[in-house]
């Protein structure tokens, strides 16, 4: 689950590099404005995309826990839980 979110974050880093040397160009007149705009807003959706799926798979992964330890606790197995030590 976690490599979805590592890739778009790897991505993000990438796209947000770039948009820096587009930024550093721009400002020394050797790229346009139009460029570093677009640079940056693909870094803000990659970065936005990758909240999202960390977001997802965090509530996934609550919800799979939740099932195991009912699953043990009808099984009889002692479960022990962070509040309960």
């Amino acid at each position: 689950m976690g490599t979805i979110t590592a890739l778009l974050v790897a991505l993000s880093f990438v796209t947000g590099c770039i948009t820096l040397v587009v930024g550093y160009r721009v400002g020394h007149g050797e790229a346009t404005l139009v460029t570093h705009l677009s640079w940056a807003m693909g870094t803000l959706l990659l970065q936005f995309a990758a909240a999202c799926i960390a977001i997802m798979h965090a509530r996934a992964e609550r919800q799979y826990v939740a099932a195991l330890e009912q699953a043990l606790e009808a099984a009889g197995a002692d479960v022990e839980t962070p509040g309960s030590a």
